[in-house]
């Protein structure tokens, strides 16, 4: 009501960010034409999923499926903003990642930022990158086990660099998946970007002006 008051919009459609990418790679992106498929959303301190059973997202309960953020990693470990302990999301915060980098005496890396942090080649930002990759990828591994899709896309904007995110991530994913499976999956990164979002929220909003089959399906 708030966003239509402020537009004057005369229609406002909301939906979850991870099935927006979703829907554009399912449209018009790395997963057109395939009916089973995870799609990861990875940004500095945020991870998300959605999934695409037999040519339909999952979205359950206020469009709030797939939360893989909130994977429980640790039964014992840190509180997160949920009031949960030991959530995936929790180990690759850079509130966290920072904190470490202090304890091993690297304050000048805590100084990086997010960003920087997850590109650096620098050793102890390397060796902390080891261990939130393992965590992201037992959880995505876990995901793949239970809903068997054809292929994994890696979206947001950490899925651009392929050396030291997308690499490391397929191996792990790869460790922690069936191995029957394994060999069969795919891990890709998106082909929409930073704008998967966007066209995929602008595709519900036309379909909830117009009947776009294409869009329905999805």
């Amino acid at each position: 009501q708030r966003v239509a008051q402020a537009t004057d919009a005369a229609r406002v459609v909301i939906g979850n960010v991870a099935n927006s990418h979703l829907t554009a790679e399912r449209l018009y992106g790395a997963i057109r034409g395939i009916r089973d498929a995870v799609l990861i959303i990875l940004a500095p301190g945020q991870i998300g999923a959605a999934i695409l059973s037999d040519g339909r997202p999952i979205r359950g309960l206020f469009e709030s499926s797939a939360e893989l953020g909130h994977f429980k990693i640790e039964a014992d470990g840190p509180p997160f903003a949920c009031g949960g302990r030991g959530c995936l999301e929790t180990f690759i915060a850079w509130k966290y990642l920072r904190r470490q980098l202090i304890d091993k005496g690297r304050g000048d890396l805590a100084e990086l930022g997010p960003v920087a942090f997850w590109t650096s080649e620098k050793p102890a930002c390397a060796e902390l990158r080891v261990d939130a990759v393992r965590r992201i990828g037992r959880a995505i591994g876990s995901m793949v086990n239970l809903t068997r899709p054809a292929v994994v896309v890696l979206s947001g904007s950490l899925a651009i660099h392929e050396k030291t995110v997308c690499e490391p991530l397929r191996a792990a994913i790869r460790r922690e998946t069936l191995k029957p499976f394994a060999e069969r999956l795919e891990v890709r990164a998106g082909a929409l970007g930073a704008s998967a979002g966007i066209v995929g929220g602008a595709s519900l909003v036309l379909q909830s002006v117009f009947t776009i089959p294409e869009v329905a399906a999805v």
